[in-house]
């Protein structure tokens, strides 16, 4: 949690006018909004939160970019959580094309999808695949689904 600076210190029975209820709670919105925009970026926030996380076999011609930043990783939190975040290219990508498996723990608790353009990618079971014939065969991942 961030370390918030407040500009009054209300208290219980304390009267206050419409103008300082707005002045405080700007102050404490844009203290939080500049905490987590200016030191949160998602890539650290995954890092401080991961319990585990893993990189998938690449079928279908499907390679992931090149970079710690771009490559094409899930990352699973304690919560049950799965960030599929990363980039692809190269592969196959009329439907059913195979793009690469799910690492063991890290399966969706239900079918999901991802919009990619026109195209529709799937992650079912131990798969990902492609659902609906993808317009370009790049592939920019950055989603969260649940394992329970």
């Amino acid at each position: 949690m961030p370390n918030l600076t407040r500009l009054y210190n209300f208290q219980p029975g304390t009267p206050i006018s419409s103008s300082q209820m707005n002045q405080e709670l700007n102050q404490l919105v844009n203290g939080v909004n500049n905490t987590y925009s200016k030191t949160e970026s998602d890539a650290n926030f995954l890092k401080k939160t991961a319990l585990a996380t893993a990189t998938p076999l690449m079928q279908s011609g499907w390679v992931s970019r090149s970079g710690s930043e771009s490559a094409y990783k899930f990352i699973r939190t304690q919560e049950g959580l799965v960030h599929v975040v990363g980039s692809i290219i190269n592969g196959a990508t009329g439907i059913n094309s195979v793009i690469s498996n799910i690492p063991p723990g890290f399966e969706p608790a239900k079918i999901e999808y991802m919009v990619v353009g026109s195209g529709l990618v799937r992650f079912q079971g131990s798969q990902v695949s492609v659902a609906r014939s993808l317009p370009t065969a790049e592939v920019f991942f950055n989603m969260t689904y649940s394992t329970v």
